[in-house]
């Protein structure tokens, strides 16, 4: 924050990132929303150190921040008049990230709750591939064995085939035709 007349931080409010502020096809980058979400959190912090700093926001008797219901009374009953809107500027960065910080929850509560169907039909889809796959790879199994099952019969007829015929050949030698 930039420092103010008489050493006093200055609040800035916080430049608002819409999408009709960016243009129609722009989605901000994972990089951009980092960096806008840093830029929150320190101008949010900033905010905070400002009003503790000229005693706005005191803590109560349990040692928690005062609410903010209370900094603005303070500020509306003590504040002098230069102090006073630099003080609403403070809550209202405050209030805005609060807001952001909801409304960020929201959207992120109603992309699940349209996302959980969605994985669960995934989830579904992957365990019957599964199934699909254990038994193609059963079937195949079957067939492959049911395969060399076959070959060895046939081999085994072959070979019985075989001595057959050389029986025949055998026996044919020890009688000449006349």
């Amino acid at each position: 924050m930039p420092v103010g007349t008489g050493g006093h931080v200055t609040p800035q409010p916080t430049q608002t990132c819409s999408r009709s502020s960016q243009g129609a096809n722009h989605l901000p980058s994972n990089e951009e929303l980092a960096r806008l979400n840093q830029d929150l959190m320190s101008s949010m912090a900033q905010a905070h150190e400002y009003l503790e700093k000229l005693g706005y926001a005191p803590t109560d008797a349990w040692g928690e921040k005062a609410t903010l219901s209370h900094t603005l009374l303070l500020l509306a009953l003590s504040a002098l008049a230069n102090i006073l809107q630099k003080g609403f500027q403070a809550v209202a960065t405050i209030l805005e990230q609060d807001a952001t910080v909801q409304m960020a929850n929201t959207v992120i509560t109603n992309v699940m709750t349209r996302l959980d169907p969605v994985l669960a039909l995934m989830d579904d889809a992957a365990d019957r591939m599964q199934e699909a796959s254990m038994e193609t790879r059963m079937a195949v199994d079957r067939l492959y064995r049911m395969c060399e099952e076959t070959r060895d019969e046939l081999q085994r007829a072959m070979d019985g085939m075989k001595e057959e015929v050389q029986r025949q050949q055998r026996g044919s030698r020890r009688f000449p035709a006349s």
